[in-house]
């Protein structure tokens, strides 16, 4: 990491604590970077917004910030707990600068502790759409109008070993496969690098994973229990709403239904299904349906990969049975009020 990008950040840091202290003057702010976060192009853009606020690309005149260079997300969020955990009043406001996954880790401090805390989310990484924003510079726009707290909801992941949350989309399958190769390869390639690896992964997947029959049970907001049957999937996919994308605005979720599942495809139809995952239209094939569903449940008899937000692992088949469930106030985090 360059000093150069280093600079940038602390003078993007400095610029929002400028703000926060306009909106909410006697919170103290804290701010949270990932020094892995993003690629070489990725770092480019940060240091032209750093250029057109500070001038210089330095902290200039602003206040110099608190800010906290983490080397993983796990260091960010144990000490973002720590800092929870004094309790003090009025609560920290904790601004997390990278990719979704370090956004996740500290949003997950926050539930760690009963919800304490506000966050703000700048998205500086490699994989951008889980910051409730669309960009870096929509969301410094944002900060110059008004800013209020707001819960967002939640993808509760529970196995029969461990506990995790999605603040986007959680998923399993080949798309949590591409995040795995994602995550070993980005910083040695440059770019979108996401969309490099997905032709990788189409090819790899059925050989790198023996795929078995995944069985599926839904249930509404109602209550109402599904049976989604057991067969071989490719994908599934649970958002915290419909209308969500990832892999950097790949529309994986393009309607209102929050939940997508894709039939276990031949290598064929794998390739097709691509251009059209990228297009939001791979919902309107006869191998996908959607739906809204409040909690999905899975049974596997073997290993299968999970990514949540960017974070991927693979499942044992002892982890299993894994449930995904929507919950509706997880964290509080400052927005835009655009009412």
């Amino acid at each position: 990491m360059s000093e150069a990008y280093r600079a940038a950040v602390a003078c993007i840091a400095g610029w929002t604590g400028d703000r926060l202290r306009e909106h909410l003057p006697h919170h103290p702010h804290i701010f949270v970077c990932n020094s892995a976060a993003g690629t070489r192009h990725r770092h480019r853009t940060v240091r032209a917004v750093a250029r057109r606020i500070c001038g210089t690309g330095t902290t200039g005149d602003a206040a110099q910030p608190e800010l906290w260079w983490t080397h993983s997300g796990e260091e960010a969020r144990q000490r973002v707990a720590d800092r929870l955990a004094r309790r003090d009043s009025p609560e920290p406001v904790i601004v997390s600068l990278g990719g979704d996954g370090t956004h996740n880790h500290v949003l997950q401090a926050g539930i760690d502790h009963s919800g304490h805390g506000l966050f703000l989310r700048l998205p500086l990484g490699s994989g951008n759409d889980a910051a409730g924003v669309e960009s870096l510079e929509r969301a410094l726009t944002d900060l110059q109008g008004i800013m209020a707290p707001r819960w967002i909801p939640a993808v509760r992941i529970t196995t029969s070993r461990w506990r995790q949350h999605a603040f986007n989309i959680a998923s399993m399958g080949i798309d949590a496969y591409v995040t795995l190769l994602h995550n070993r390869w980005r910083g040695a390639l440059p770019g979108n690098t996401y969309r490099l690896l997905v032709d990788l992964a189409v090819l790899r997947y059925d050989q790198a994973l023996q795929v078995g029959p995944l069985t599926l049970r839904g249930a509404t907001w109602d209550g109402a229990i599904r049976a989604l049957g057991e067969t071989p999937r490719s994908l599934v996919v649970m958002g915290v709403s419909g209308n969500r994308t990832y892999g950097d605005h790949m529309h994986v979720l393009p309607g209102t239904e929050n939940v997508c599942i894709i039939e276990h495809a031949s290598l064929w139809d794998k390739l097709r299904m691509k251009r059209l995952f990228y297009e939001g239209t791979h919902v309107t094939q006869t191998i996908t349906t959607t739906h809204t569903l409040q909690r999905l449940e899975a049974w596997y008899d073997r290993s299968l990969p999970l990514q949540y937000d960017g974070e991927a692992c693979y499942l044992a088949a002892e982890d299993f049975p894994v449930t995904l469930e929507v919950i509706h106030s997880a964290v509080r985090v400052l927005a835009a009020d655009r009412v």
